[in-house]
């Protein structure tokens, strides 16, 4: 069985335990006794319970630790997000460590002269995996239990455990095994399950999760998200579009990181800081998330060098918005463009920069006389945060087809910088849209010397160690987007 799958129900009670919250702490009654050799003493409401919340706790800390094993983390170095610091005490001769093989999009399939870069995303395959599994085992224990539990909790552990198979889908190759497992400790190894089949899978899983839909709208509204995200990916864009109808625009499914000894980098608060940072114009491709100064992506420059995102708080306390309303405007934004309503689609994507208010007539950063607009629906999304958002200037019509592409994932970019959403975003354009990736990714020279090159892959290898340990796996189908 690959380490990534638990399957005793006793050593998932033990985890939680281990994860500085005790099952006190998330039901609000005496600890279950996972030494226990009477499965009765937890095997009801309260275990069930706590197996619950040990799922959201598994997404909490598999969004919130962003070192190169995390899921942020990992996709967004992947991409123009993130990048390495280059100094003096960090050259990154490529290809020398798992860190700089993600920064250069390189992470090749298992060689054994290559394994610490094939196993730098291990850590984020086994973390959505193991969401995958608690979420499962937490859905099999509340069933037992159903007629006393809120309906508003099969709702979310459907939700997230449709979320880790989509963010399967979106960062790893086609042929991610999807392996089962029942709340008796009985599991079912997984064969490669391709791109199309996993995402066939997570909508599945949306769909479940509303058939329990009940008076609460949170979680109901995530599930509704995530069925968007994926209509989308499928190329279903009218789905897309009918799956977001009903989602508010101030909607926000956020997970809390609160961490008082270190930030949103994992790095001590103490002044030292990692070699991560915010990109700019990464691989001829990138965006130009700094040098913008567009306040959805502004930075903070350390010491160091460091480029911090302001969004995220440098306190080691930060909401990290995963679902949102916005999002949905972005998908009927997107629906509309391949129905052909180019005003329709202008007009979602202006209604998010600034609600058409303008307050006075000012000089902007080149010189020229600008409109200062109230904010749009889209500042939802920084309320509550330490960054404000004041109103963006309209947007105008490209006047191509290709063009007006480029400025959709452009806006997706900026409203969901740093969210785990531009590694999917990244590969729908090579795949649904047909655009090379040497358009898309980053690419050309790489490294402070800029004496190696990126890479040439779209998408990350299963960890070999699934290869030992999963007698029905045979390894990815395909590396391409």
């Amino acid at each position: 069985m690959p380490k990534y799958y638990i399957i005793n129900i006793k050593v998932i009670l033990a985890l939680i335990l281990l994860s500085s919250c005790s099952l006190s702490d998330l039901v609000n009654k005496a600890a279950i006794p996972v030494d226990s050799s009477n499965p009765n003493e937890w095997e009801n409401k309260a275990g069930a319970i706590g197996l619950y919340n040990g799922a959201r706790k598994a997404l909490q800390g598999q969004l919130a630790m962003v070192t190169t094993t995390s899921i942020l983390s990992a996709s967004s170095m992947f991409t123009d997000e993130l990048g390495n610091v280059f100094s003096a005490n960090n050259p990154a001769n490529f290809p020398t460590t798992g860190l700089s093989s993600v920064d250069a999009r390189s992470v090749p399939d298992w060689n054994g002269a290559l394994a610490v870069l094939s196993s730098t995303t291990s850590g984020a395959y086994s973390g959505l995996q193991s969401i995958r599994v608690q979420a499962k085992l937490a859905i099999g224990y509340m069933k037992k239990f159903e007629h006393d539990i809120s309906r508003d909790f099969f709702v979310n552990a459907y939700a997230i455990d449709a979320y880790a198979t989509l963010m399967l889908a979106e960062m790893f190759c086609s042929g991610v095994p999807l392996s089962r497992i029942h709340y008796d400790g009985t599991y079912v190894l997984g064969n490669a399950t391709s791109y199309e089949e996993t995402l066939k899978q997570a909508l599945s899983l949306t769909d479940t999760a509303l058939l329990y839909r009940n008076d609460s709208t949170n979680f109901v509204n995530f599930a509704r998200v995530l069925r968007a995200r994926i209509f989308t990916s499928m190329a279903l864009y009218d789905s897309a579009a009918a799956a977001s109808e009903l989602i508010p625009a101030d909607f926000k499914y956020a997970i809390t990181y609160n961490d008082a000894n270190k930030n949103f980098f994992q790095v001590a608060t103490n002044g030292t800081w990692s070699n991560i940072t915010v990109s700019d114009k990464a691989g001829l491709n990138g965006l130009n998330y700094v040098s913008s100064n567009d306040p959805r992506t502004s930075v903070e420059q350390t010491a160091t060098g460091v480029l911090f995102p302001k969004k995220y708080s440098k306190n080691g306390v930060s909401s990290i918005i995963i679902a949102s309303g916005v999002e949905a405007l972005l998908y009927r934004a997107e629906a509309k463009l391949h129905a052909g309503e180019v005003n329709g689609w202008l007009q979602i994507l202006n209604n998010l920069r600034n609600n058409g208010i303008s307050q006075v007539n000012t000089i902007n950063e080149v010189g020229v006389q600008d409109t200062v607009w109230y904010p749009g629906v889209g500042a939802n999304l920084f309320k509550d945060n330490i960054v404000s958002i004041t109103g963006l200037r309209d947007l105008t019509d490209p006047g191509s087809d290709s063009a007006r592409v480029s400025l959709l994932f452009r806006e997706r970019a900026f409203w969901l910088f740093l969210t785990g959403h531009r590694q999917g975003d990244l590969r729908r354009l090579v795949r649904n849209y047909h655009r090379d990736e040497n358009e898309v990714y980053p690419t050309g020279s790489w490294g402070p010397t800029g004496s190696s090159s990126y890479g040439l892959d779209k998408n990350f290898p299963v960890p070999y160690l699934e290869l030992t340990r999963n007698k029905n796996y045979g390894g990815c189908i395909s590396r391409d987007a």
